[in-house]
């Protein structure tokens, strides 16, 4: 098929192709700690800073050019998971900077999450592609693989005795610390038995009690008992929104949403929601922190809030709240809220050759042509030019190729897809908030002008603005996974 292209064509299909890549998606939020004295900030671009809790002032700061998808500090060393399978080592009293390559193969996985046991000084790692590595902090080597889970691992927790593992598909692995063995596996239900609708993906999980709180990317906190392997109580968190956060202080339970759901939650241990909640004005709660007294919330804007946990009294303010205003202005990247074309410079180069190779062969086709060079003569060239199967053939190799990136890496190409979606939802997942999106409202008009071909030009017309009224349509109403 592609042999039949020919070179102008497959300059559009590389065209078209690095047009679309604007809907592939990506999201890496802050991530937050806090101990005695401080509190510690992540940020996507991998930048860290040590604040003291207390007076709120800016103690160190590091840039970096990472972009960081998990983070870890025991206090005197910090450890940023890129996307690159690479685990950056940051000192913080000499800045010292180290790293390690995490990859097992020739692809190289995102560490999605870690843990640090600081009495064993190990160090472990969920990767994407399912694998945990656990790591020796003192000469950054690698003291054992284990796993794997089916998809990424979402979180991963500690207890005195036990090491606990979340992943995307929906199961939690419960490994024996000392020796590293699996020990069982409790699977999570994908759905909500009542309305059979999927609960979403796993965000992150803590663990309290005995138990396993998961925060879903479809407003869902689930709780999992782990002594019984059983589901205690589901609830909907954030109605609208997605749970970005959730944190424990043994007390209470503490989740956060952004966007139309913005705003703070506080649980108890069973589930049960506890009034008032925290109204943060028009900040995003992206992710929180809290000890004793307080809770810390990190916006999306990039400042900290610092509230009263006994009366919910914002007491403190500090960092920049201009801050994720002037990255998304500075560093255009495929995680900004506005979603930039990484492939500009190719586009335009490919945008460049395509219109000299229509202008050299315009003007061979009309030097052939007797007479004076007229509008029609023009008219009849374009029209030929590029034939509405060439544009079949196109859309189809780019189908192709957004789908063997989504099968390859669904999170890239389908982020909001999950496993054992029921049909009804896989236009809400694939085309809608898909990359399959470009290729919808471009495929149906197009199939109808080829079907009309033979038919007056008017019909054709007609044809193709009828498909594209019907592919307006059932984008409105297709079923929402939410």
């Amino acid at each position: 098929m592609i042999k039949n292209l020919g070179i102008r064509n497959f300059l559009l299909l590389l065209f078209l192709f690095s047009a679309i890549l604007p809907f592939f998606v990506l999201g890496a939020p802050i991530s937050m700690k806090v101990d005695e004295s401080s509190l510690y900030i992540a940020r996507t671009d991998g930048t860290i800073e040590v604040w003291n809790k207390s007076s709120g002032s800016l103690i160190k700061s590091f840039s970096n050019e990472i972009e960081a998808w998990s983070f870890e500090t025991d206090g005197t060393k910090f450890y940023i998971g890129s996307e690159d399978a690479v685990l950056h080592v940051f000192d913080l009293a000499t800045g010292a900077r180290d790293k390690i390559n995490l990859s097992l193969t020739s692809s190289a996985p995102i560490i999605f999450s870690l843990k640090l046991d600081k009495d064993s000084q190990l160090l472990y790692a969920g990767l994407s592609d399912g694998n945990i590595i656990v790591i020796n902090t003192p000469d950054l080597s690698i003291a054992k693989i284990i796993g794997k889970h089916e998809r990424p691992v979402a979180a991963l927790m500690l207890d005195e005795v036990y090491l606990y593992s979340v992943s995307l598909e929906g199961v939690i692995k419960v490994w024996d610390r000392p020796a590293l063995v699996l020990l069982k596996n409790i699977t999570i239900q994908a759905y909500d038995e009542e309305t059979a609708r999927p609960t979403g993906n796993i965000r992150t999980a803590i663990i309290e009690d005995s138990k396993v709180y998961m925060a879903y990317t479809l407003e869902k906190i689930r709780i999992w008992d782990l002594t019984t392997d059983s589901l205690l109580k589901e609830v909907n968190a954030h109605p609208g929104g997605d749970v970005m956060a959730i944190v424990s202080d043994g007390e209470y339970i503490f989740s956060s949403s952004i966007g139309e759901a913005r705003g703070v939650k506080r649980w108890t241990l069973e589930g049960e929601l506890v009034k008032p909640v925290l109204n943060v004005g028009d900040y995003n709660p992206l992710k929180l922190a809290v000890d004793n007294n307080y809770l810390y919330v990190g916006t999306r804007e990039g400042g900290i809030l610092v509230y009263d946990k006994s009366n919910w009294n914002l007491t403190r303010k500090f960092g920049d709240f201009t801050w994720y205003a002037r990255y998304e202005a500075n560093k255009p990247t495929p995680y900004s809220k506005k979603r930039v074309n990484p492939m500009l410079p190719i586009f335009i180069a490919f945008a460049f050759f395509f219109v000299i190779a229509v202008i050299i062969e315009a003007y061979a086709h009309i030097r052939k042509k007797p007479g004076k060079l007229t509008w029609s003569v023009v008219r009849k060239f374009f029209a030929s030019f590029v034939k509405v199967e060439d544009v079949l053939k196109i859309l189809g190799i780019t189908s192709i190729i957004i789908l063997i990136v989504g099968i390859i890496n669904p999170r890239l190409a389908f982020p909001y897809y999950v496993s054992n979606l029921k049909i009804i939802y896989y236009f809400d997942a694939l085309v809608k908030r898909g990359s399959f999106l470009p290729i919808w409202f471009l495929l149906l008009p197009t199939l109808a002008y080829w079907m009309t071909k033979k038919s007056k030009k008017g019909v054709r017309y007609l044809a193709s603005a009828l498909a594209l009224a019907i592919a307006v349509v059932v984008y409105l109403l297709a079923p929402k996974l939410v």
